[in-house]
């Protein structure tokens, strides 16, 4: 039996992950899909839906219990299937120290106040809800540690990582991959280089790079142990960076359940086009047959 529409949910100052790509879902392929909040998902309609709970890393163990109610009073109303289910998905360190003690991933993560003969250098601080990427610059050694301890606003259950060098030499660019992840589909959707070892955008644009930028689109060649990750995190809907492990498979940074997936300037940005459009066409095509049949 179909489902009657799709919405995804965030918190309140975050809908603007999602508003746009609901749009282009709704005007350019006639799709049901809408953004609502934690606090006023009351006022949607839910009969028949699909509601995908999103920003669950951001919530911390004292608002947590937002989501928790807002899952149950979706199913109280009518809500056909709930993706990214709280009781099921690992937050950013235990789904970081899963990947590492089951050997899917090659580096650490711990929580602030780890004793430093545990660590191995260089490493970050990160914050546990955040996704402003590091609060500090690599760390390698002690000094270095303390001194960014002391001076940023880091404390437990914020993070510390350890980074690894994923570069085919150290004269290439750093990389990073990112794919959508749609109940249990994986949809590919950038591949950027840079020149700064935290890569959130293309520094780094040539022909050479667009070319495979293009080839990762179109031949989605990680999905499967892209796939592995996302059932091993129990995530349902999110978009995963990770990169290319010299020795072979994938090193998994994060899955961010509230990816800003599109913004205006994927949609104006012409060398890149074909990669926004591809997207959209494949995200489209997987969300109508979800409607359709089901996750």
């Amino acid at each position: 039996m179909s489902a009657s529409s799709i919405h995804f949910v965030t918190r309140p100052d975050h809908r603007y992950t999602h508003e746009l790509f609901a749009h282009e879902m709704q005007s350019r392929f006639d799709l049901p899909v809408f953004v609502s909040d934690y606090w006023t998902l009351g006022t949607a309609t839910l009969k028949d839906a699909i509601v995908v709970m999103c920003d669950l890393e951001r919530f911390t163990s004292d608002t947590v219990s937002v989501v928790a109610q807002a899952e149950e009073d979706a199913r109280c109303r009518g809500a056909r299937v709930i993706l990214n289910s709280p009781s099921r998905v690992k937050r950013r360190l235990e789904l970081l120290i899963h990947l590492y003690t089951t050997g899917l991933n090659t580096f650490q993560a711990f929580p602030v106040g780890t004793p430093v003969n545990q660590l191995h250098f260089p490493v970050f601080l990160r914050k546990q809800h955040e996704h402003n990427g590091p609060r500090s610059a690599l760390l390698y050694n002690e000094a270095a540690f303390t001194t960014a301890l002391s001076q940023n606003t880091i404390s437990p259950p914020d993070l510390i990582v350890e980074f690894v060098d994923c570069r085919e030499t150290g004269i290439h660019p750093f990389h990073k991959y990112g794919a959508v992840g749609w109940c249990g589909k994986v949809l590919p959707r950038h591949l950027f280089f840079s020149d700064k070892w935290v890569v959130k955008q293309s520094t780094v644009v040539n022909e050479d790079y667009l070319s495979r930028e293009r080839d990762y689109i179109d031949n989605n060649c990680f999905a499967s142990e892209v796939s592995h990750v996302f059932c091993e995190a129990g995530i349902d809907y999110g978009r995963i960076d990770f990169a290319k492990n010299p020795a072979g498979g994938i090193i998994t940074y994060e899955i961010n359940t509230n990816p800003h997936i599109i913004d205006e300037g994927d949609l104006t940005n012409h060398a890149r086009g074909y990669v926004t459009e591809a997207f959209l066409i494949r995200m489209a095509k997987e969300i109508g047959q979800t409607l359709t049949d089901g996750p």
